[in-house]
C-alpha cells in the first residue's frame, strides 16, 4: 500500500449494537467519546448461556400473578361501554356544535385499556381530544358537562359526574372512569393567557401520550409485552422505590428486553422479566448510563427525567429484587402469600438462615462531582 493509501485509509465506523435508536447512532452524529453500554448478560449468552429450566418457576408465578390481576369481561364491559357513550356524545357536540369554542379534529383513545395492559379494579381509560384552537377552563368545563348531559338523557338509570382536572376532564360513571385529555397540534403558536389557557406543559404531556399510545400500539403487539408491563405496573404499586418509574419507561423497556437480542428472537417471558430487573439494577436509568433513545422524541433518551435521588433509589431497589428473584421468593415478589399490601423492598427477607437486606442510599449530593446539566437530566419525562 502507498503512502498516499496509507493516509487516506479510513477506520470504519463502530458497528450498531441492535437497530438504531437502541443502538449507538450512526458515525456521522457520533460524539468522538461514548459511553460504554450497561452491561446486559443477553449480549453475552456465549460467557452467560441461558438456563431455561431455572425459570420455569418465575414463569408460572408471572403467569399466576397476571391472571389474579387481569381485568375480569365485566371490567373491560364497563369501560368499553363508558368509551362508546362518551364517543357518541362528543360526536353529536362536534356535528352540532353544541361548543362553538371546542374545536375538536380528533379524537383518539391512548393509556392502558387502548394497550391491553389494563389492571383489575382500576377501570380507566383515557382519550386525547385534539383541539385545533387553544382550549380554555372554561371550553372544557362546559364539554365535560355536556357529555354528562348527554349521558344521563340516554342512560337514565345510571349516575355520572364531570369533574375538572390539570390534563382536561374526567367523566365518571358508577363501573368506570374516562379521563379526557386536551391537546393541540405542535404547530400551533402557544400564545397562552396563564389564567384562561390550559398550561403548555400539560399540552405538551398529552400531545406526547398520544405519540406513546401510537407508538406501543404498533410496535408492541406480542403477548409477552403486555403481560411483562402489566406485572411491572403491579409491582410498582407495591414497591416505594419504583414508584419514579413512569408508564412510559416501564413500557419502552419492557419492548426492549423482549425485542432487543443479539439474534433478535424475542426472550421468553420469564427471561425478559429478569432482564428488565437486571438492566436496572446495572444502572439503566443513572446518568452516566447510555440508556437508549426515545423513539417519539429524538433529543431525549430513556434516563432522561430522573433526579440523582430517584435513579439511585431504582437501581438500588432493582438490585434487591434481583436476589429475591435468584432466591426464588415469587410468594413475597408477586403477592402470592396473601400479603400484598406489603412494600417489596423495604424489610429484610429472612428463610432458614438467609437474609435478603434493602441495600442503604449510594448517593450523596455533598460529595458529587461533575453534576450533569439540571436542563438535560432532570426535566420530567412526560408519560401517557
Amino acid at each position: 500500500m502507498g503512502v498516499s493509501q496509507y493516509l487516506s485509509f479510513q477506520v470504519p465506523p463502530r458497528p450498531l449494537r441492535g437497530m438504531f435508536p437502541y443502538g449507538h447512532p450512526p458515525a456521522r452524529v457520533r460524539p468522538a467519546f461514548l459511553r460504554p453500554q450497561t452491561f446486559d448478560q443477553y449480549f453475552s449468552e456465549a460467557d452467560f448461556p441461558r438456563d431455561d429450566d431455572s425459570d420455569e418457576l418465575l414463569n408460572k408465578a408471572i403467569l399466576a400473578r397476571n391472571k389474579e390481576i387481569a381485568p375480569s369481561a365485566k371490567e373491560q364491559s364497563a369501560v368499553t361501554t363508558l368509551m362508546a357513550q362518551v364517543k357518541s356524545a362528543l360526536e353529536t357536540i362536534i356535528s352540532t356544535q353544541a361548543i362553538p369554542s371546542a374545536k375538536i379534529t380528533e379524537v383518539k383513545e391512548i393509556g392502558s385499556f387502548k394497550t391491553g395492559t389494563m389492571i383489575s379494579k382500576k377501570n380507566i381509560a383515557d382519550v386525547v381530544l385534539m383541539f385545533g384552537t387553544l382550549p380554555t377552563h372554561q371550553t372544557v368545563k362546559a364539554l365535560g358537562e355536556r357529555i354528562v348531559e348527554l349521558l344521563k338523557e340516554t342512560q337514565l338509570r345510571e349516575v355520572y359526574g364531570v369533574v375538572p382536572r390539570d390534563y382536561g376532564c374526567e367523566v365518571a360513571g358508577t363501573q368506570a372512569v374516562l379521563r379526557l385529555m386536551i391537546a393541540v397540534p405542535p404547530e400551533l403558536p402557544l400564545q397562552i393567557d396563564s389564567a384562561l389557557h390550559l398550561k403548555p406543559e400539560v399540552l405538551k404531556n398529552n400531545i406526547m401520550a398520544l405519540k406513546h399510545a401510537t407508538w406501543f400500539d404498533d410496535n408492541a403487539g406480542q403477548p409477552a409485552i403486555k403481560i411483562l408491563v402489566r406485572i411491572i405496573k403491579d409491582i410498582r404499586t407495591r414497591c416505594e422505590g419504583l414508584k419514579p418509574l413512569d408508564m412510559w419507561t416501564i413500557q419502552l423497556l419492557s419492548h426492549y428486553c423482549v425485542t432487543h437480542t443479539a439474534d433478535r428472537k424475542p426472550l421468553p417471558l420469564a427471561h425478559a422479566f429478569r432482564r428488565f430487573f437486571q438492566l436496572l439494577s446495572s444502572g439503566f436509568l443513572l446518568h452516566c448510563s447510555v440508556g437508549v433513545a426515545d423513539p417519539c422524541d429524538p433529543t431525549r433518551r430513556i434516563n432522561y427525567g430522573f433526579s440523582l435521588q430517584e435513579a439511585d433509589l431504582i437501581c438500588r431497589t432493582c438490585q434487591f429484587i434481583c436476589r429475591l428473584i435468584i432466591h426464588e421468593k415469587f410468594d413475597c415478589l408477586f403477592g402470592l402469600n396473601g400479603n400484598v399490601s406489603k412494600d417489596v423492598a423495604s424489610e429484610n427477607e429472612t428463610d432458614d438462615g438467609l437474609n435478603i437486606a434493602p441495600l442503604k442510599e449510594a448517593f450523596f449530593d455533598a460529595l458529587l462531582i461533575n453534576k450533569p446539566s439540571q436542563d438535560k437530566f432532570f426535566s420530567k419525562n412526560v408519560t401517557a
